[in-house]
């Protein structure tokens, strides 16, 4: 603080470091050794002969004497080069601080580069298998370099603006863990996209990254005998995961306007009000958004994934199934709206490629990749008829599509029914015989209703009956869901007798439907309000 502190004011032997300490260690992974050492006085000393003998280094460009060395990193690629990182904080000196030398610590290059001026660096990485990409733990976040440290990038995507005081490098899976200020960990699954980036991919409009395998299996929910004691992080998703680059967003109209008038109003001019025209072509503009298209080998698509676009790197992941072809009940969806999953796709080869819809183009972002889905052999009972339970699944999609399509027409009709009977007593003619038909009708409804979703009145005073449509088709298709076997008996069985049952209500539902458009003819000849759903004859 600018002057020598009394005693009382800092404890000196216990809560400050006394010069000398050692405060990294580098061994190289290539020369038996050759080691590295830092200490809390700024020097870095050498030994090539285990120790026998050290050379002192203590003058580092644009790093002040007696600065702290906060990391120390041996080469994974070259015996001669190491990268080391000071910390200047207690000299009241936020800059980082990397450097790398490439013979062995006798001269030192600054490869600080861009980083920003004020974020202490605390640890240097480097991946094992591509010697330019470095990685780097600052005050104020996590850094990525593609050029050996000529020029860093920040990596905040799902990451706080947060002090990293360390990096681990898991190679089995590709994973870079963190440790943050505050015993906090971090784990940016599989980074080694970053090993394909280049300056010409950062230029360009976008890509589309190569897709590692993905592995097909159940995941466990259970979590059972240890109470509060259990702590289970948050996996990443059972799915292929899809990385991609985009360089920028294209611009809605409304935002093309709002920074002209910025621009106008910066140089101190008028802004040009739009007219009602441009601006409900503001309004009625669709967003920019991504559409990745997944196909099997033939060239069959297998799903679509919808995304809002975003610039710089970004995932999206695919969990390996067909959509739901279940009735889409709402037309209102979130920007990366992705659509309900059916079935699991069968293991295999799969292509996707990545498409950006714009106001003005559709653009092919990057080449299409091509990837693996594999089954984890950890079944007991065998699957290995993949074609025969492919034909099935389809089977009971269309199923299941046609079940839950006639449900919410059930739902439908019956209100339907309701509204007319209510239309009929506001009208002034006779419509005995229609009263009749409809609640005819509305009972038929009834009926069909407690073969598809069972008897509310039996199951509400927990009395048992018969398996419902909808009940024994759930049971089918979770047995799919958690099973990893071939298809069995038990299955078929069920697919049958839910068949069966279903295609003599469809009939029925059919008939009511076509009784249903002939009311509508005849309310509107008494002349009925309206019903909703029908249009109503009139002439000028």
């Amino acid at each position: 603080m600018g002057k020598i502190q009394s005693p009382e004011a800092v404890a000196k032997n216990s809560s400050t470091s006394l010069y000398g300490n050692i405060t990294e260690i580098s061994e190289s992974p290539f020369v038996e050794g050759l080691i590295y050492i830092g200490t809390d006085d700024g020097l870095i000393q050498v030994t090539e002969d285990d120790g026998k003998n050290w050379t002192k280094y203590d003058k580092f460009p644009d790093v002040p004497k007696n600065t702290y060395v906060s990391c120390l990193m041996a080469s994974k690629h070259d015996k001669n080069t190491v990268y080391a990182t000071f910390d200047g904080r207690k000299q009241n000196n936020l800059k980082p601080m990397i450097l790398k030398s490439t013979n062995r610590g006798k001269t030192w290059e600054n490869i600080t580069a861009n980083l920003p001026e004020r974020g202490t660096a605390f640890k240097i990485e480097q991946d094992y298998k591509n010697e330019n990409l470095l990685f780097v733990g600052t005050e104020f976040g996590f850094y990525f370099s593609i050029s050996n440290g000529e020029k860093w990038l920040k990596f905040s995507n799902g990451l706080p603006t947060i002090q990293v005081r360390d990096i681990a490098i898991q190679q089995d899976e590709d994973d870079i863990v963190i440790a943050t200020f505050g015993r906090g960990f971090y784990i940016l699954d599989d980074y080694s996209p970053l090993r394909n980036i280049d300056d010409d991919i950062l230029e360009s409009t976008g890509t589309l990254f190569p897709v590692a395998d993905a592995f097909m299996f159940i995941k466990s929910i259970a979590k059972y005998g240890q109470g509060a004691t259990k702590y289970s992080a948050k996996n990443p998703p059972v799915a292929a995961t899809f990385t991609y680059y985009l360089k920028e967003v294209p611009k809605t109209l409304k935002q093309i306007r709002k920074a002209q008038e910025k621009e106008l109003t910066k140089q101190g001019k008028d802004i040009e009000y739009p007219t009602f025209e441009e601006l409900q072509k503001e309004d009625e503009e669709e967003k920019a958004y991504l559409l990745f298209t997944i196909t099997d080998l033939e060239g069959n698509i297998v799903r679509r994934l919808k995304k809002q676009p975003k610039s710089g790197i970004n995932r999206i992941t695919w969990d390996m199934k067909f959509p739901s072809l279940r009735p889409i009940i709402s037309h209102k969806s979130k920007p990366d709206y992705t659509g309900k999953s059916g079935f699991p796709v069968p293991p295999g080869e799969y292509k996707v490629k990545l498409t950006l819809y714009s106001r003005e183009n559709i653009t092919e972002i990057g080449d299409e990749q091509t990837f693996n889905v594999l089954q984890l052999q950890n079944n007991t009972l065998p699957r290995d008829e993949q074609e025969k339970t492919k034909v099935f699944y389809s089977k009971v999609s269309n199923l299941i599509r046609a079940v839950y399509g006639a449900s919410l027409a059930i739902s439908r009709f019956e209100l339907t029914l309701k509204q007319m009977r209510i239309s009929l007593y506001a009208t002034t003619q006779e419509n005995k015989g229609l009263f009749e038909r409809i609640n005819n009708l509305i009972q038929q409804l009834y009926e069909i209703s407690i073969i598809f979703h069972g008897n509310s009145s039996i199951s509400n005073r927990n009395a048992n009956q018969p398996p419902s449509i909808i009940e024994r088709l759930g049971t089918l298709t979770y047995s799919f869901h958690r099973s990893t076997t071939n298809i069995t008996s038990t299955m078929t069985e069920q697919y049958d007798i839910v068949a069966n049952e279903f295609e003599e209500q469809l009939t029925q539902l059919k008939q009511i439907e076509k009784e249903i458009l002939i009311l509508e003819t005849e309310l509107e000849k008494i002349e009925a309000p309206i019903v909703p759903g029908r249009l109503p004859d009139w002439e000028k």
